[in-house]
């Protein structure tokens, strides 16, 4: 059987971000069927994690320290240095010489039927050129398009341009990255689409999102007498704490002419100005880190989603589907998820849509019901941890196996169908 190595910039513990959510789901399910070996850089906060027993069946183990953010004159250096070397700051960021010497001994010991796992394109900065090109990127976003898409909706001039020079840099870099590794898994058909279309890649074809259904089977404790909104993500990524001003400069005034409620922010490392809003605003609470998220869950009455950029698929929809918690959500919010507006979750899309959205879920339980039924059955069927796990390393191995295996014709948005079904 085939080795799996696999090689990331972000320790995928504890799961506080979607990135490490969505990389230790995955991990825990090939772990059961292939010899898996992890290569990783160690956030700060991820080094309690690392540092003890992992709750993965490894058969190889590499960590190195990330180094620290710094000073802001520290951080200005670090920029300047990246843009000396043409790289994209996060891309600089990961730089690490240990990393890069345990890539290149990997590099030795690769059979040829093994696969590796550039998991975020980020990791390729420590990959030699030879082991790139053996390997297959895991896209959980296109970056690039990620950086254009703040780029497009900010709104001073200073965020406009280090959002175009952080976008061109990394296209810049994922473009290569992606040209030469085998192939690439995206998590999303508007991922695949992009990749397709702007950077040269051998194959591309993409996978579902996993999620633990046992783990957020929970008790529902909401009340109808001041019913909690929940959002849920990493604070210290933009398209987040973008979502989140947003929400409580335009939504949540339009609901307080309405109803009493609470708007319940969950999420690590909130900014100044994400939690000046709490002081601010009485109905909102930011809680920062939190050990598990599951309480909160359990007692929301609504997960509300109100994404204005971003990329990939959000799992803290899936996670709400799998806690059977009604869902509110732009357009962009629910996309790479394979449901249905109105089936599923309601969609809205301005400030009034939103407002109105909240009010009919909150006014109809039967609607409530029937959304969260229909969504836990989406859950079940599509996707649960196990049959995503089987899915990417049928991909993964295909990819590796073949010489060329898309075309330039209109139905190329995948790889080969047959030898790519799971």
């Amino acid at each position: 059987m085939a080795k799996v190595f696999w090689i990331t910039v972000d320790f995928p513990l504890p799961l506080t971000k979607g990135g490490r959510i969505r990389t230790f789901g995955l991990l825990e399910a090939i772990a059961k069927t292939h010899e898996l070996s992890l290569v990783s850089l160690v956030h700060p906060d991820s080094v309690p994690a690392a540092t003890s027993p992992v709750p993965l069946r490894l058969s190889g183990l590499q960590t190195f320290t990330r180094p620290t953010v710094g000073s802001f004159a520290g951080r200005v250096v670090d920029l300047m240095k990246s843009l000396f070397r043409l790289e994209p700051f996060s891309v600089y960021r990961s730089r690490s010489v240990e990393m890069r010497k345990a890539c290149e001994g990997l590099l030795r010991d690769l059979g040829p039927e093994d696969v590796v796992i550039c998991d975020f394109v980020h990791a390729a900065v420590n990959m030699p050129d030879a082991l790139i090109a053996r390997s297959v990127v895991f896209q959980h976003n296109v970056e690039g398009d990620l950086f254009y898409r703040r780029f497009r909706s900010a709104t001073g001039i200073t965020g406009k341009l280090a959002n175009l020079l952080q976008a061109i840099l990394m296209t810049r870099f994922e473009r290569r990255a992606c040209e030469l590794a085998k192939g690439v898994i995206c998590v999303s058909h508007e991922d695949s689409e992009i990749t397709l279309r702007d950077y040269r890649s051998k194959a591309v074809t993409q996978i579902e999102s996993s999620i633990d259904l046992d783990r957020f089977d929970i008790e529902r404790k909401h009340t109808d007498a001041s019913p909690k909104l929940l959002y849920m993500g990493s604070m210290d990524w933009p398209p987040n704490e973008e979502a989140v001003i947003w929400f409580v400069d335009h939504v949540m005034p339009l609901l307080r002419e309405r109803i009493t409620s609470q708007f319940v922010v969950v999420g690590r490392m909130p900014s100044a100005r994400i939690l000046a809003l709490a002081d601010q605003h009485p109905d909102v609470l930011i809680t920062g880190t939190v050990p598990d998220v599951l309480p909160y869950m359990s007692e929301a009455a609504i997960s509300v989603v109100p994404l204005l950029t971003g990329g990939g698929t959000r799992l803290k929809i899936l996670e709400a589907f799998a806690a059977r918690v009604p869902v509110v959500s732009t357009r962009l919010g629910a996309e790479g998820i394979s449901a249905q507006e109105g089936r599923h979750f309601i969609e809205a899309n301005s400030p009034a849509e939103f407002a109105d959205a909240i009010i009919k879920v909150l006014d109809n339980p039967s609607l409530a019901m029937s959304l969260v039924t229909e969504a836990f059955e989406l859950c079940q069927s599509r996707f649960s941890a196990s049959t995503v796990a089987v899915d990417f390393m049928a991909k993964a191995s295909a990819i590796g196996q073949a010489d060329e295996m898309i075309s330039n014709s209109s139905s190329a948005r995948t790889l080969n169908a047959q030898r790519f079904s799971s």
